[in-house]
């Protein structure tokens, strides 16, 4: 089997020549756009956007209008010249189906959040509602241990599950949420 790679390079170019498929079926709304460029003004355009040799979006319009948002002028871009037209809107289905097809592992996630949450890191950047991560940060599954020494844990403890309190995961307090529009006011370049 032989595959096609994307160039060796990464292209920086102007905002402005990257244009929209008109009949992009994926739909960004106000929200998504501000927690993707709060998830960019901390940790950087780190997705370029797929353009055709004709500057089309293939995959990116999210971050472009994030980008834009944020005041940006330039995006990284790979050009994808050898996709046909009709490779071309498939991808751009692909690209947006095929992640969606993934399952989480909820207590890993849990995990990674609550540690996350234990170095005071600002959980409204990893893309999940205040009720989905309230949900997460107080999943504990039934006869899990935690071999957590720096929080005072032996391998014998079972960790209880928390009580629902608003504010409150697993006896520590829970970082508040910021609104959409409070994380494009703090993360503007």
């Amino acid at each position: 089997m032989t595959l096609s790679f994307a160039p060796e390079r990464i292209e920086t170019g102007p905002l402005a020549r990257l244009q929209p498929y008109v009949k992009n079926a994926k739909v960004h709304g106000d929200d998504q756009i501000a927690k993707i460029a709060a998830s960019m003004a901390e940790f950087g355009w780190t997705v370029p956007c797929l353009v055709g040799e004709d500057g089309e979006l293939i995959a990116g319009h999210g971050r472009v209008l994030a980008a834009t948002q944020l005041g940006l002028t330039e995006a990284p871009v790979i050009v994808l010249g050898h996709l046909t037209e009709a490779q071309r809107r498939a991808y751009r289905i692909a690209d947006n189906k095929l992640t969606e097809l993934a399952d989480w592992n909820e207590a890993v996630l849990s995990a990674e959040l609550q540690d996350l949450l234990a170095e005071d890191f600002d959980l409204s950047l990893v893309g999940f509602s205040d009720g989905e991560l309230d949900k997460l940060l107080a999943f504990v599954p039934a006869g899990v241990v935690k071999k957590k020494k720096a929080r005072g844990l032996r391998a014998s403890d079972e960790r209880p599950r928390a009580a629902a309190q608003p504010g409150v995961a697993h006896g520590r307090p829970v970082a508040p949420r910021r609104s959409p529009a409070a994380l494009r006011g703090q993360h503007e370049p």
